[in-house]
């Protein structure tokens, strides 16, 4: 027998309606689908991806279950949700259980009717300047999240809807789920189905209005930046130009959202936080009294080139030189909009594989792009963990400080291992 169900991706992007034949194991049908709707079938360590069903109203389905043996609700509205794992470079998960095949389970004469894709969001002006905003009680939570989680990565969903004003698109982030049940460590964090299962149920009944607009999670001492497993991530499950990925480092303080730039993840060079008089007080920045965010405004070329032109004129006859010898004029200063709740977000350093040297001495080490403490030491010493400790010995605080060309003096590991707080 087969069961008429609509499944969407775990974006909230696209839905699928599908036939299922109730006598195969959620898991089987999870695996099918991903395959049926384009969805990775291994992350960037190699390892395939676990798939599940979350049912709308229920939770997440039984993976070892038959439909035929659940009391499943009509209509049938399911979402397809993978476990991944964002994970620092050189840092790969640990294995898990892997559904089987249709051969292993014996049953390969059975498969998923499967229609033409769905479109469940549809924004407009896609190509059209972009504005990312939250919300001060929203960006505190997420703050306060990470750092309640200072010693580990967590993660979690961000929320809102899409605004527009004055021809400009707006990705305004009004709430966050964060990933409770999600397993991290100090290098990466994985949001298995149980954790999906936990945030979507609160979507479902605290947000039932909202969008998902993206994801965020932390780099403790790592810095901003979007890593490989993260970049694919983003890449495969949030791939509409309308979201979105926030990353924070708790340990220095420093955040950025990354966003989609011509079919590619790049860095948001500010972003508005939006709140009361109150709210906004701890960023340094002030409410405006009933108008909007003024954010990178186009200023009239004429009305700029006569002002200017009068200004260096009045400038010129207060000083007495209008008719003396030419003198060199003073250079204006580029036209600059009005404040806005914009905070800037400092160009970051991406990740990469560094060339092994010996530790066994004291050896001069050059930062190349994309290093950072963890990666050199995981790849020198064997331990990532010994990353501050890397960073006291060379009387450095700040790691967001680290540039590419500086040299970095390489202890033995024993030294290290000495430096390493407790």
């Amino acid at each position: 027998m087969e069961l008429a169900a609509t499944i969407s991706d775990i974006a909230g992007i696209r839905a699928h309606e599908c036939l299922l034949p109730d006598f195969v194991r959620v898991a089987n049908l999870a695996l099918r689908l991903a395959e049926l709707t384009h969805q990775p079938k291994r992350d960037t360590n190699g390892r395939k991806i676990l798939y599940g069903l979350f049912c709308t109203g229920q939770g997440l389905l039984n993976q070892d279950a038959k439909l035929e043996e659940l009391t499943l609700p009509n209509p049938l509205l399911l979402r397809l949700v993978p476990e991944i794992c964002a994970a620092a470079e050189e840092a790969p998960p640990e294995p898990v259980q892997e559904p089987c095949s249709k051969a292993e389970e014996g049953l390969q004469d059975w498969d998923i009717v499967i229609g033409e894709p769905m479109a469940l969001v549809h924004d407009d002006h896609l190509h059209g300047k972009l504005d990312v905003r939250i919300d001060a009680e929203t960006h505190q939570q997420i703050t306060q999240f990470a750092q309640l989680h200072q010693n580990k990565e967590c993660a979690g969903l961000l929320l809102g809807r899409i605004e527009s004003e004055n021809n400009t698109r707006i990705i305004h982030v009004t709430a966050v789920i964060p990933a409770n049940r999600a397993a991290g460590d100090h290098a990466s964090v994985r949001v298995s189905l149980a954790a999906w299962e936990s945030m979507l149920l609160i979507k479902d009944a605290d947000y039932p209005e909202h969008r998902i607009l993206g994801w965020f999670h932390s780099h403790s001492t790592f810095g901003v930046f979007m890593s490989e497993a993260d970049l694919f991530l983003h890449r495969h499950f949030f791939p509409h130009p309308n979201m979105i990925a926030y990353v924070i480092d708790p340990a220095t303080g420093r955040d950025g959202f990354f966003y989609w730039k011509d079919g590619e993840i790049a860095v948001c060079p500010s972003y508005g936080v939006v709140g009361s008089a109150s709210q906004l007080k701890p960023y340094g920045l002030k409410q405006r009294d009933h108008k909007p965010p003024v954010r990178r405004s186009r200023f009239n070329i004429y009305k700029w080139v006569a002002a200017a032109v009068g200004v260096i004129a009045l400038y010129l006859l207060v000083s007495g030189c209008l008719f003396s010898k030419p003198t060199k004029l003073p250079v204006m200063p580029e036209p600059v909009a009005a404040p806005s709740v914009a905070i800037p977000v400092q160009p970051v350093q991406q990740p990469a594989t560094a060339k092994a040297v010996s530790a066994s001495k004291e050896t001069i080490y050059i930062i190349k792009k994309r290093d950072n403490p963890w990666i050199i030491c995981n790849r020198i010493y064997g331990d990532g963990d010994l990353g501050p400790a890397l960073m006291r010995y060379n009387g450095l605080k700040d790691v967001t400080g680290l540039q590419v060309g500086q040299r970095l003096k390489l202890p033995s590991k024993e030294t290290l291992r000495k430096l390493r707080k407790p």
